[in-house]
């Protein structure tokens, strides 16, 4: 088989029209993937900054912020500051991800036109993993963004001769703001910038202007850095709902391959998982031809380009993909967070630049068969996932106005789910009383709505009741079950 080395050198400027074209078309395809669908929890939370009057009451939600997102204050910042312009509706917390896409797909586009992959953008515009995120009112298309430019400028430094100064303002400047979309991204991006300038960078061309960007930069990293230790001080952090284990990285490893839309839905799969490692692959079985089959795709890709492994700039993110989990892991393992597929946004503009470089060095047939079966698949799951009811976020929009209408026919609602995604949709549910029984139940209340017990009841004490009840399941939305005394209020 015929191995095609990876170029090093300037810009490739033959065929550009390809290049222009492929940019052109992923565009357009990720367009179509926000949605104006209900806002789940974490997205609500989003609104809730996004909707706050002035500056200063912003500055003060986040003082009081326990959560997660004080450790994501570029994401908050965003999220205020494009509501305040374009409004806080479902459609239009999301809209800003097409931006923050759109400038990965043109750090892409210029590392597909150096290394001769024109179509690399649509690797990444097609994946189901950005499908998902981009319909998600939080920062991990941010991180896209950001971790792109950080990838596409620590090529360049590798080889410019000399540096050129704007490429270390792009470098550092990209890099400060992963690290302020969220603590764990900051993570990722210290390990990276250990490995560009201890292993890669071209000390022996800096000058004293680059000396001096690196030391400011620096120390934006230490006054984020100390930010950082001052929310983890107070105590804010995000939810430890799942004990770390094999579940983490198998989850991770499924998103990042592009196999989340052949699956019965993140919530039907979340519940799965809880249930244990057997319950998960039975709900996957009905997936497993188009599961195989995207399997077998990476495997000949694999083992096709073994030698890929040899280049440079496969090599740096092999390493790049190895150092950020791993820095992650080490972390995560320290404090006990579980981490998702989410967590590790920043690594995936680097994984989508390693599989195009493996799929680069492929035989020429062997190639476009591969790139072929590989976006039909990739298409395949990102429709599916995006337009499949299976596959829709927590219906907080649903359950509450079922709520509000059985409120309205004289019935009390014991709300058993997230308060900010309540009041977003207009509804202020009562508080839960301390303690829950079968007879409360029965007393006091006609409805219950139930979201994730694990989150919501984890004593089991409303589940528990529930069962020593009258009260029967009487309708469902995406992550909520309705129960009523009869069947009167599924009206």
């Amino acid at each position: 088989m015929k191995v095609v080395s990876m170029p090093s050198g300037p810009i490739y400027k033959r065929a550009f029209f390809p290049h222009v074209f492929f940019l052109l078309l992923a565009l357009l395809l990720v367009l179509p993937s926000i949605s104006g669908q209900s806002l789940w929890i974490d997205e609500a939370t989003t609104a809730f900054y996004a909707q706050q009057d002035s500056l200063g009451d912003l500055f003060r939600a986040m003082g009081d912020e326990e959560g997660s997102e004080v450790q994501m204050p570029l994401g908050v910042f965003m999220a205020y500051g494009f509501g305040q312009a374009l409004g806080t509706s479902e459609y239009a917390l999301r809209l800003p991800n097409i931006l923050w896409l759109g400038i990965s797909l043109l750090a892409l586009f210029s590392l597909g036109c150096r290394y001769q992959m024109p179509w690399l953008p649509l690797l990444f515009a097609l994946h189901p993993m950005v499908w998902f995120y981009a319909d998600e009112a939080r920062p991990y298309a941010l991180q896209f963004a950001c971790a792109s430019v950080v990838l596409w400028s620590a090529t360049r430094l590798m080889y410019e001769s000399p540096l050129q100064t704007r490429t270390l303002c792009w470098f550092w400047g990209a890099g400060l703001a992963l690290c302020a979309s969220s603590l764990l991204a900051a993570i990722i991006f210290a390990a990276w910038a250990f490995i560009v300038f201890v292993g890669y960078a071209q000390w022996r061309y800096l000058t004293r202007a680059h000396v001096k960007i690196c030391g400011v930069a620096l120390l934006g990293l230490i006054a984020l850095a100390g930010y950082y230790v001052w929310t983890v001080w107070r105590g804010a952090g995000g939810a430890k709902l799942w004990a770390l284990g094999w579940a983490n990285p198998a989850f991770a490893l499924f998103e990042f391959g592009g196999f989340m839309g052949f699956s019965p839905g993140r919530v039907a799969l979340r519940e799965a998982g809880r249930a244990g490692g057997a319950a998960a692959i039975s709900a996957l079985q009905p997936y497993i031809i188009p599961i195989v089959a995207l399997a077998l795709v990476y495997g000949v890709i694999v083992l096709g380009s073994r030698r890929v492994w040899t280049s440079s700039i496969p090599r740096l993110c092999l390493i790049w993909l190895s150092g950020g989990v791993f820095a992650i892991a080490i972390v995560c393992a320290a404090v006990g967070f579980p981490f998702w597929g989410r967590h590790l946004a920043p690594l995936f503009p680097v994984m989508i630049l390693a599989l195009g470089c493996c799929i680069q060095q492929l035989a020429s047939r062997l190639r476009t068969i591969m790139l072929i079966l590989l976006l039909a698949l990739y298409a395949a799951s990102s429709t599916n996932q995006r337009f499949n009811e299976q596959h829709r976020k927590d219906d907080y929009r649903g359950a509450v106005a079922f709520a509000q209408a059985s409120e309205e026919h004289g019935a009390r609602v014991l709300w058993v789910a997230n308060g900010l995604a309540a009041t977003y949709y207009g509804y202020n549910p009562e508080s839960l009383p301390e303690k829950i029984s079968a007879g409360l139940l029965e007393q006091q209340y006609d409805v219950v709505a139930l979201s994730k017990p694990d989150i919501f009841d984890p004593d089991h004490q409303v589940v528990s009741a529930l069962k020593n009840s009258s009260f029967q399941q009487i309708k469902t939305f995406s992550a909520f079950q309705i129960y009523g005394k009869d069947p009167v209020h599924a009206e």
